[in-house]
């Protein structure tokens, strides 16, 4: 058995047999399908809602879509920077108005989004 850790979805390996003796055999089997994400995805806030962005989208896009909607004047966005194993990361969203007091949720639609989660 061999196993791909962080990786996603990898090439299924090639056999070369070289083997002897009767039956002797070699055999690839994919037992699970390494997973990496693809496509794209909206967020709404309030009754607004971006434009379609993809799902590596970088901080700066994600900013300018953000507060291209109404009710946003400036957020800020930060992520660590790290692209984990299926290709996904993490981004914080920080309302830099002091009108907007307690926001509204952010609310994602990740229906157009590719891979085993999406």
């Amino acid at each position: 058995l061999v196993t791909f850790a962080n990786d996603g979805d990898v090439v299924t390996l090639q056999a070369s047999n070289s083997l002897t003796g009767k039956g002797a055999t070699v055999s690839v089997n994919e037992v699970t399908k390494g997973n990496q994400l693809g496509g794209d995805f909206t967020l709404a806030f309030e009754s607004d809602t971006t434009d379609v962005m993809p799902f590596n989208v970088d901080k700066e896009s994600l900013q300018s879509a953000l507060e291209a909607l109404d009710g946003i004047d400036h957020v800020d966005i930060n992520t660590d920077g790290l692209i984990d194993s299926e290709l996904g990361r993490l981004f914080t969203v920080t309302f830099m108005d002091a009108e907007i007091g307690d926001a509204p949720l952010i609310v994602s639609d990740g229906t157009q989004l590719t891979g085993l989660g999406g």
